[in-house]
């Protein structure tokens, strides 16, 4: 009685940004879940089939190779033309020549591996050829400055640059870290580029980074704005979903799994590097 809790989550934020041993190797077994959960989407993905019903088959998988259920237990996982990205499965019906979007979180012992994998349902087709030129290019470039020193703002530029200078837009971070929640600190930018905005079912507009967006800052508290200072450090363990996309009409999106180490990262879901054509 008469206690007083302080919160003590804007100190704690960026020292969990680093993980130890016993994290790493929870995270590890979250990605072989995850990679589990792919290679059921490699199986299983076929025209005429539900994105239900592929989600439910991608779901079991992980819970079979054992997945924790939690808050954030879910597969974003679509198809289609339209807009947005990240949104649940319906019952729409898997047709050829289609580009399958599949975002999945698997969990072991409390930390989440959260991958994003694009898969075309036959040859990718022609007019996201150029899309998937800009996701892949930047998705190597930020692999390529993941190492321990690199600014944070180095990182944040070079996962936006080849979707920016093409013209096209994202609405969610490039990179963002992972652990105990499904999305953590570090993160890029969280909006880029020139958002079409006359969509009727779009909302008010939300633009800049994360610290420069007032649901974020009331979320976040004091904990993002420590990011223009940060560096890249042995760790680490960060989502790249490198996303492109084109009006409010097509979109891809496609990045794995990582954890820094001394010489760079080190990928554990590789499947997500690129888009998988069946």
């Amino acid at each position: 009685p008469g206690a007083e809790f302080c919160d003590a989550t804007d100190i704690l934020t960026r020292l969990r940004m680093f993980k130890g041993p016993e994290e790493i190797a929870m995270l590890e077994k979250a990605s072989e879940m995850a990679n589990v959960e792919i290679d059921t989407v490699l199986r299983h993905a076929r025209p005429g089939v539900r994105e239900s019903e592929l989600c439910m088959e991608v779901t079991c998988a992980g819970l079979r190779a054992g997945s924790e259920l939690g808050r954030d237990h879910w597969t974003l996982l679509n198809t289609g033309k339209g807009y947005p990205v990240n949104h649940r499965p319906t019952d729409r019906v898997l047709r050829s020549g289609e580009v399958l979007h599949v975002g999945h979180y698997a969990r072991y012992g409390g930390y989440w591996s959260h991958p994003h994998t694009s898969v075309s349902l036959g040859p990718l087709p022609e007019e996201y050829k150029p899309l998937r030129d800009a996701v892949y290019e930047a998705v190597q470039n930020t692999i390529e400055v993941l190492k321990p020193g690199t600014p944070w703002s180095e990182v944040d530029r070079v996962s936006d640059a080849p979707i920016l200078s093409r013209g096209y837009n994202h609405e969610i971070p490039q990179v963002h870290g992972t652990g105990v929640d499904g999305i953590e600190p570090p993160a890029t930018t969280i909006v880029a580029g020139e958002i079409p905005r006359e969509m009727p079912w779009r909302e008010r507009k939300v633009e800049g980074s994360l610290e420069d967006n007032e649901e974020w800052r009331e979320l976040a508290g004091e904990r993002y704005k420590f990011m223009k200072e940060l560096t890249v450090e042995v760790g680490m363990s960060l989502a790249i979903e490198v996303k492109a996309a084109h009006e409010d009409r097509i979109f891809l999106e496609f990045g794995p799994q990582v954890i820094i180490e001394e010489n760079g990262p080190r990928i554990l879901t590789p499947d997500a590097m690129d888009v998988i054509e069946l």
